[in-house]
Parts: C-alpha cells; structure tokens; sequence
C-alpha cells in the first residue's frame, strides 16, 4: 500500500472514529446550529425577545453537563414551570444522534460569550441510558 493510500486510509478511519480535532467537530456543530437552531435563537445566539431565549453567557449553557444534556434532549417541557420564562417552547432534540448532540453542545458552550468543556457523544449517550 503506498503512503498516499495509508493516509487516506487513517483518515477515513479517524473520521469514522469520531476522532477529528475539536475544529472538525466545531464544523458539524455550526451545521447543526444552523439546522436546528437558528431559526429560534438567531445567527448571533440573540434569541427573539420574551419569545426564545438568547445563549450569550448562559448559565444553562456553561452549567452542568448533564443539566445541559437532560434540558436539550427533553425540551423546555422538561423545566419546572418557574424556570419558562419565554414564551415559544423549546422541543426536544432526542432524535438528534449522540454524535450530532455532543457537536452543537460543544459548539454552544465555545460561542456566544459561553465558556465551557466540550461534550463528548459519550457523555450523550451516558445520559440517554440513564433516562
């Protein structure tokens, strides 16, 4: 096998693995934003005034991981009723794959003014089996 073709080989591998650099993931997770977010939390993560929440410092977001993984797959449906604050409800994204979850968390928590680890599929997948 030449060299080339060993690349190519490893990279597909590591693609497959889900073990590309946080800037691949940071990638998918814009895409992911932008298909499932963004028509309610906006472009800038300003949110719609009373209507959907801005994600500019959030302590939702930068919280727990878990907390964070638990409210987006559940929705706001899943809050207590004192913490909906805003009036369009959030659905939950629970038909997201790990994978896809873990890459707009991450991406989340590295923009808007947030500043919080990663999340890893498998800490997704953790949650899913404890649900």
């Amino acid at each position: 096998m030449t060299t080339a073709k060993v690349l190519i080989t490893l990279f597909l591998a590591s693609v497959l693995a889900g073990l590309l650099p946080a800037n691949a993931e940071t990638v998918t997770g814009k895409a992911v934003y932008e298909q499932h977010c963004l028509s309610c939390h906006q472009a800038d993560g300003g949110g719609v005034p009373m209507m959907q929440p801005e994600l500019w410092g959030s302590r939702r977001i930068n919280g727990p991981d878990t907390a964070l993984i638990d409210f987006v797959l559940g929705g706001s449906a899943s809050l207590p009723d004192e913490e909906r604050a805003y009036s369009n409800e959030m659905p939950g994204f629970d038909h997201l794959s790990d994978a896809e979850l873990a890459a707009v968390l991450s991406y989340i928590r590295s923009r808007f003014e947030n500043d919080a680890p990663a999340i890893a599929a498998r800490d997704i997948a953790a949650r899913r089996s404890e649900m």
